[in-house]
Parts: structure tokens; C-alpha cells; sequence
């Protein structure tokens, strides 16, 4: 559609929108070359706009599964960098649906990382946006985060109790994509 229109402000949409679905799909290398042409693309002078017409920043997008991506091909220093710019990116935007996805998705980064202490930094800063916001979803994957974080510094029972809770409010927004990711962190 964005090459048939002539319109390159889709362009970032378009690598986006193939992108996310590939990294879904386990197609991490493809999802990759979306999801980095989608970064170069961005503009965030230009596609500003582009969150409050699709809810969420397509940049923010792009870095932040990117990073993971990255992570999963084994390139750890990119995917911690990445992660870094999808974050500056959504606090520069002051757009809190995509500062909540950056924060969640940055708290997941260094979960896989191990690390503890960022993971229950993001996940906490993601809870508190979400509470204010009202944004169930990001909020039970950040709570799931944050019960992680509190299971590997010592806190278990309670740790696993807030993985629990994550896990319930998980399941009542109706999304099912990350739980077994989630469960296999329970």
C-alpha cells in the first residue's frame, strides 16, 4: 500500500506491521530487517502524528522489538542498545501507550538478560505509567515482570504471588500471546 500510494510516511507502518508479526512467528531474522528498515525510516518529526493515529509510536515499535530480536540472535549489546534508544525515543515522545510498551519491553530485555534490579526498574516504572493510564495489558505484563524480579531477589513467595496476579490480569484483558512466556518464567 505504501509503495502503490507513493506515500513514504507508511513506509515505517509497513515495515512494522511485517515485522512484529515475523518476530511472533519465531521468524526472528526476517523480523529483524523489518523491523530495523522501520527504524531508519522513522522520523520522529515526521511521524509523530503517526501515535495518535495508530495508538502507538511506530519508532518506539520498531526499537523495541528490535531489541528483543536482536537478543534472540545473540547479540546481546545490540539488543541492550536498541532497547536504550526505543526508551529515549517514547520519553522525548511523552506518548504514555508507547512509553508503557518501551518500559514493559525493556523490563522483558533484561529478564532474559537475568537481570534482576533493571527488570524490576522498568516493570515498576511500566506499573506505575499503567496505573495512572488505566493500561491493563502493559500493566499485567509488567506486574509478571516486576514478580520475577522480586523471585530473584530473595522475595519468592511474593514473587511468585505477583507472577500469579500478572498472570490473572494477563488472561482477563484476553490476550494470549505472551502467556507462555509468562508461565514458563512462573
Amino acid at each position: 500500500l505504501a509503495e502503490s500510494l507513493g506515500e513514504p510516511a507508511l513506509f515505517v507502518e509497513a515495515h512494522r506491521a511485517l515485522g512484529v508479526p515475523l518476530f511472533w512467528l519465531g521468524e526472528t531474522a526476517a523480523a529483524l530487517q523489518q523491523l530495523e528498515r522501520g527504524a531508519a525510516v522513522y522520523d520522529a518529526a515526521r511521524h509523530r502524528s503517526h501515535a495518535s493515529a495508530y495508538g502507538i509510536d511506530p519508532g518506539v515499535v520498531c526499537l523495541s522489538y528490535a531489541a528483543l530480536a536482536l537478543w534472540q540472535l545473540g547479540r546481546p549489546r545490540q539488543a541492550l542498545e536498541r532497547s536504550h534508544e526505543a526508551l529515549g525515543l517514547a520519553r522525548d515522545l511523552a506518548h504514555p501507550q508507547s512509553l508503557a510498551l518501551a518500559l514493559v519491553w525493556a523490563a522483558w530485555l533484561r529478564q532474559l538478560r537475568g537481570e534482576a534490579q533493571p527488570t524490576r526498574e522498568h516493570a515498576e516504572a511500566a506499573v506505575t505509567l499503567c496505573a495512572e493510564q488505566g493500561f491493563p495489558l502493559w500493566m499485567a505484563m509488567g506486574v509478571v515482570l516486576r514478580g520475577w524480579a522480586w523471585f530473584e531477589e530473595g522475595r519468592g513467595e511474593e514473587g511468585i504471588a505477583e507472577m500469579r496476579r500478572g498472570l490473572g490480569d494477563l488472561r482477563a484483558t484476553g490476550a494470549e500471546l505472551w502467556r507462555p512466556s509468562f508461565l514458563g518464567l512462573l
